[in-house]
């Protein structure tokens, strides 16, 4: 094998090192390396060599490579945690580099548990649905996990293949190792807590394994500390996106079940947060595809919001979706027998599941039983009013001595008979036989509106609010907007819709134009484009040394959102053009967008300009997933200063800063009588999940941000109290 023959996307051997590959169709001419991944070719361990970035997350970066030695294809996972670390480009690209402080801390301490996971991992060599770990070693200041590489495709593309899903018989066919390989790994302390379509590889053989579980996280040894929130929308339960949410075994149950419903109905969930307010899961039953009964109940019971109504374990799903169907509801397998398709899993692997008691939904009988069982009691409730109501009238025509009005309040009790009419409670035909005689109307009581709920947000003193961002005596005009994801309702301060200065927050309109010309086809996040250096100390990755070299559109939009990058703001807006964002934007609806120049040092006639209120409301754009590709997963990797300006002002309290979890994108003029200081903030905390759009002008800017913090407290404390 000659090594430099291989070929970095599919690492087969090539006729020749350059041109096409033959086996995968990539070309490397014109493809450029991310500056934070490991360059092709690099070999660790003395044995791994390195090819091209398969998978990047919040906790790393996975590479496909071949073991030189065996020569066999691996895959090889970095640990690289986003805000946390950086590629060196002293010298050495290889090497990684963490940030002082804090983020040096949870750096060194993730590096840790990720060895440690790898070990435990590496004990599953016999679980048919877990990808195999084979090595894991330390270098270049980070650690590795080296894996079995899955020849195959995603679960993902599988089902786009066949038409967004396949039957239940199949699903449940192939989610029966997988099910019982996660139980045996939650039983060692680990969970997955990514679970969905895109980490679960179908094999040529049609078995699946479940990847990417260098981002599992061990849920015993938490301490009750905060977990990182790594979400995938649909996937994730509710106490993913909260703060100190209880995470362990139930978690990856409701994201399994979530991609089981995802196989068999073709849709995804509803977001979880969108739930707790207001539950439209559609249930399976809803869909035109058939689905056994005990199946349905599994994966509903699975998906239930809160955690305390799950399966608590894989262990008890796996009985419900295999067990529950066979003779009856005792939840006992009766020999190899099973109602619908065989089950059974002829491959090696866990010991079934014990028999245990599992609640499970009764089989559909045909008795007409229950029907006339409702019946009589609700003619024995009927009669026990009319009963009450006569006995009423009885003792109020008794009454001489008084000879008032009985109020039509009091006179009447309504009652709904079989049809669905409403009856008074006296029988009709003896009022019919009864002279008439002078009496109190009797009219039907009106039905109690059903209350509004007020939305959070407009439970905020505004005028509060607005004391406090001028509690500090920063001097500065100052507005702020808020909008409440979860209820979807918005407020702001009498100013919000004022536009204003935009400074560093530009971003936030060039990463909406941006994915909207990639979801357009116009643009890709691999798409080449030349890298302007004209601004003096920028903070991202890119250097003076990339000047008119080639970067990819993904690689510009990181270093502007991770490190307000101006260099890399600059190159975006030659990439995409002022007049093509400003139109995009205000056609959206975004009608104080208008920027005017790019980044520069020193002062200008021209400006930026957005309102606090539109900063807000194209982040919700984004993070509720109106584009394709830049989503609300991009957003929370990605839309986070990650240097000391990341906690300025909105996140200065630990309540919302969460240790780590924040996105934020933020930028300050420093000056003690004219700075400025703009923020945007998605805050997920404590159940809650809110964006604060914030702009400051005129005054002292540090003390600015200080006021927002106040500011974003209270707003805090608010929504907590609901």
């Amino acid at each position: 094998m000659k090594i430099e023959n291989l070929c970095i996307n599919c690492m087969r051997e090539k006729s020749s090192p350059e041109g096409r590959c033959e086996h995968c169709g990539f070309d490397p001419a014109g493809t450029s390396v991310p500056h934070h991944h490991l360059a092709p070719f690099v070999i660790l361990a003395g044995k791994y060599l390195v090819g091209r970035a398969i998978g990047e997350g919040g906790f790393g970066i996975t590479y496909i490579g071949m073991d030189l030695n065996l020569e066999i294809r691996v895959a090889i996972k970095e640990y690289y945690p986003n805000g946390c670390a950086i590629r060196d480009s002293s010298g050495d690209s290889s090497s990684v580099q963490s940030y002082a402080g804090e983020q040096q801390a949870f750096f060194e301490a993730g590096r840790e548990k990720f060895i440690n996971e790898a070990k435990i991992l590496a004990k599953c060599i016999n679980l048919p649905g877990i990808v195999t770990v084979k090595d894991f070693f330390k270098e270049n200041h980070t650690a590795y996990i080296v894996m079995e590489y899955v020849d195959g495709k995603t679960l993902k593309s599988y089902l786009k293949e066949r038409g967004g899903k396949i039957s239940a018989e199949e699903t449940l066919r192939m989610m029966r190792p997988v099910i019982r390989s996660l139980g045996e790994v939650h039983k060692m302390n680990l969970i997955h807590r990514d679970i969905s379509p895109d980490n679960i590889m179908i094999r040529q053989d049609g078995t699946m394994k479940v990847l990417d579980f260098g981002g599992a996280r061990d849920f015993v040894a938490a301490g009750g500390k905060s977990m990182s929130i790594m979400l995938k929308p649909g996937y994730a339960p509710e106490e993913q996106y909260r703060t100190h949410g209880e995470q362990g075994p139930w978690t990856d149950v409701y994201a399994l079940c979530a991609t089981m419903y995802r196989c068999i109905t073709g849709e995804i969930p509803p977001e979880a947060m969108d739930r707790t307010y207001q539950d439209h899961l559609k249930p399976v039953s809803s869909f035109p595809v058939p689905c056994p009964v005990h199946v349905t109940y599994a994966i509903e019971k699975g998906l239930s919001v809160y955690k305390n109504a799950r399966f608590q374990s894989m262990g008890d799903l796996y009985i419900a979706l295999y067990h529950a169907g066979q003779g009856g509801n005792s939840g006992a397998p009766q020999g190899r027998r099973e109602n619908g398709p065989n089950m059974a899993d002829p491959r090696s692997g866990p010991a079934p599941y014990p028999q245990r008691s599992t609640p499970v939904p009764p089989a559909p009988q045909k008795s007409s039983k229950l029907p006339i069982a409702a019946a009589v009691l609700g003619g024995i409730l009927m009669l026990t009013v009319l009963a009450m109501a006569v006995k009423i009238l009885v003792l109020d025509s008794q009454d001489t001595s008084s000879k008032e009005t009985v109020s039509a309040e009091n006179d009447t009790v309504a009652v709904t008979n079989a049809s669905g009419e409403e009856d008074d409670q006296e029988d009709r035909g003896q009022k019919s036989a009864e002279p008439k005689k002078a009496s109190t109307p009797t009219p039907v009581p009106s039905p109690t509106p059903t209350p509004i709920q007020v939305p959070v947000v407009n439970k905020i003193d505004m005028g509060h609010v607005q004391n406090l961002l001028g509690g500090r005596g920063s001097g500065a005009s100052s507005s702020l907007y808020i909008y409440d994801l979860n209820q979807e309702a918005g407020r702001g301060t009498d100013n919000s819709e004022e536009a204003r200065p935009a400074s560093a927050l530009i971003t936030i309109p060039i990463l909406y134009t941006a994915a909207k010309q990639i979801d357009n086809g116009a643009l890709s996040l691999d798409t080449p484009v030349p890298f302007e250096y004209t601004y003096q100390g920028g903070r991202g990755s890119l250097t003076s040394s990339q000047n008119g070299q080639n970067v990819s559109v993904n690689e510009l939009l990181q270093n502007m959102l991770m490190y307000s990058d101006n260099n890399a703001i600059n190159t975006m807006i030659n990439t995409l053009g002022l007049e093509t964002i400003n139109n995009t934007c205000q056609s959206a609806g975004f009608t104080s967008v208008d920027l005017q120049r790019k980044i520069i040092t020193g002062s200008s006639s021209l400006n930026n300009y957005i309102s606090a209120k539109d900063i807000a409301m194209i982040t919700k754009a984004l993070y509720n997933n109106t584009f394709r590709v830049i989503n609300r997963d991009y957003l929370l990797s990605y839309v986070r200063v990650i240097d000391k300006a990341g906690r300025l002002g909105l996140f200065q309290t630990d309540e919302l800063y969460n240790g780590g979890n924040y996105c934020s994108q933020n930028g300050i003029v420093p000056d003690s009588s004219s700075g400025r200081y703009v923020e945007m903030g998605i805050i997920l905390a404590d159940g809650q999940a809110y964006i604060i759009g914030a702009m400051a002008e005129g005054g002292n800017a540090d003390v600015a941000a200080s006021e927002f913090s106040d500011a974003a407290s209270y707003i805090h404390s608010c929504m907590k109290e609901g």
